[in-house]
């Protein structure tokens, strides 16, 4: 099927003249010139093993939980849950999980309870994990 090459021409003008709403940033320019985030998407980050890809995410996903108020789901079919919880309690705080104050360390576990649910794999079963 041909496309009707003046509909498209009449929304990328409204891009041009921002009538139509842009993606989710973080307000830093450099990262939101190659990434924005939209709302029910799956996005995946794929790479070789160790390099840091759930690092990288869990970080990104907590910078835009904290600015957008977003709730997220994961699946990490190597990560242990405790140890992305810990590194999300961690990346909120920006300390480590034992140099973090007990009053503190609670915010933080609800702040995770209230943006993560995650999704493991067990025995080849997929399960729903939720914080609560």
């Amino acid at each position: 099927m041909l496309i009707n090459y003046s509909d498209h021409i009449n929304r990328l003008n409204d891009f041009r003249k921002g009538k139509v709403k842009e993606s989710l940033t973080l307000g830093i320019r450099d990262f939101d010139k190659h990434f924005r985030f939209v709302h029910s998407n799956l996005v995946m980050w794929l790479g070789f093993p160790n390099i840091g890809k759930t690092h990288f995410v869990l970080y990104i996903m907590t910078l835009y939980a904290i600015k957008h108020k977003l709730k997220f789901l994961i699946f990490s079919s190597e990560n242990d849950p405790v140890s992305l919880i810990r590194k999300k309690i961690e990346f909120y705080y920006g300390l480590p999980i034992n140099k973090i104050e007990e009053a503190d360390y609670e915010k933080g576990v609800e702040f995770v309870d209230n943006i993560l649910n995650m999704l493991i794999a067990q025995n080849n079963i997929l399960i729903q994990v939720y914080l609560t």
